[in-house]
């Protein structure tokens, strides 16, 4: 498996190109719900990546607010629809 090219592909750094080029009229203004979720992909690796519970970039810390974000991908993954499928998914 090659989960960093995935890591490298859903990364803030993406999604603040989507959001420019959304700004700047290259993109149509739907892309930033791509960009969206690519931010919300890169928080939760970050958050399921984290060594240790205060490094700096993750959200686990003390009296942190992670088991709330953690249930919030969690819905926000539930409640995620296909569009434009040719096939049934689950």
């Amino acid at each position: 498996m090659h989960v960093h090219l995935a890591a490298q592909t859903l990364s803030h750094s993406v999604a603040a190109g989507i959001y420019t080029h959304v700004a700047l009229g290259a993109m149509p203004a739907e892309a930033a719900f791509t960009a969206e979720l690519i931010d919300n992909a890169d928080s939760l690796f970050n958050c399921l990546n984290a060594s240790t519970f205060r490094h700096q970039k993750h959200y686990m810390s003390d009296g942190s607010k992670h088991p709330a974000y953690l249930n919030d991908c969690k819905e926000m993954l539930s409640s995620m629809k296909v569009v434009g499928s040719k096939e049934a998914v689950p």
